[in-house]
């Protein structure tokens, strides 16, 4: 589970699906973030087109954040796994949770 999640935020969901594990929270005005983790090689759906994509550094390894129609996401990985985290959210301190994820 994620170390740091907003304040309003409320855990709404957790699923497996083959072997991705996605965990979404969700707040009283309808904002969600969903985080996913698979092992690497998974299959993730990421529409980048037309986005702005950057280039971030998280704990030594590779990121790429990257937003679009208000809405942010950030794709990185380790040595097993590959992360997602996605939000549609006008707060900030969301991206701390790709500091102090583990799920």
């Amino acid at each position: 589970m994620p170390e740091y999640i907003p304040n309003g935020f409320k855990l709404d969901s957790i699923s497996y699906i083959d072997k991705i594990k996605t965990i979404v929270y969700t707040n009283s005005n309808n904002e969600e973030i969903v985080f996913q983790q698979g092992p690497n090689g998974s299959s993730f759906r990421i529409d980048v087109e037309d986005s702005k994509v950057g280039h971030v550094n998280i704990m030594g390894w590779a990121g790429v954040p990257f937003s679009k129609e208000g809405a942010n996401a950030l794709f990185w990985h380790n040595d097993e796994y590959s992360f997602f985290t996605y939000f549609k959210s006008r707060r900030k301190g969301v991206n701390k949770n790709s500091r102090k994820l583990n799920l």
